[in-house]
């Protein structure tokens, strides 16, 4: 397994199943399952809410795949903001409960996951034609993103920490790691709205 076929296995899962390969398990289906619409935008105990956590995620993909790697536009520049029912482009870090609350009661949870799967699939599509020896460049960071508006003035800590990092690296963590961290906290999020957490 070279290291293209090892981040697209690790992609899937953190994907739904409509765009992993068959048979695979998908953490982002598990996250929905069982749960009401009313459960999902709850944040119990101030933990954060199921739909704010995959907002969160998918944004950061969009932005570290496209706008950095790529060099290309966010997806969510394709009419999202409408389709989302959001009026801002924030990936949330640094958001305050207040924040989390509104984004969670107002964006549409089945634009969202069909914006979630928009960004997987382009990241799928673009890792599978890339040379692998392009995961060893240092893109450049800053000069690809200073916009407030998507990261937000609490999170400008955030480019500092990705200069100077690899496409290898900036895929393992901000796309990799980071959902999967996020993952783990949903479990127990789910564990507080009374879903099953196997």
């Amino acid at each position: 397994m070279d290291a293209r076929e090892a981040f697209l296995a690790q992609h899937a899962l953190i994907h739904a199943k409509s765009i992993a390969p068959d048979g695979m398990f998908s953490y982002e289906d598990r996250l929905f399952e069982d749960l009401s619409e009313t459960q999902l935008r709850t944040s119990p105990h101030g933990l954060n809410s199921v739909v704010w956590t995959l907002w969160h995620i998918s944004r950061y993909e969009d932005l570290v795949v496209n706008l950095r790697l790529r060099g290309e536009p966010e997806i969510f520049d394709n009419g999202w903001s409408d389709r989302l029912g959001v009026d801002h482009r924030q990936a949330g870090t640094g958001f305050g409960d207040d924040e989390v609350a509104a984004l969670s009661e107002c964006v549409n949870i089945v634009a969202l996951r069909e914006y979630r799967a928009a960004v997987g699939r382009m990241t799928r599509d673009w890792i599978a034609h890339i040379d692998l020896e392009t995961l060893d460049h240092r893109p450049d960071v800053r000069g690809r993103i200073t916009d407030a508006a998507t990261l937000g003035v609490r999170a400008a800590w955030v480019t500092d920490f990705w200069e100077g990092k690899t496409v290898h690296e900036l895929l393992l963590v901000p796309v990799l790691s980071h959902a999967f961290i996020h993952y783990g906290e949903v479990s127990v999020t789910r564990s507080r709205l009374g879903g099953t957490t196997r």
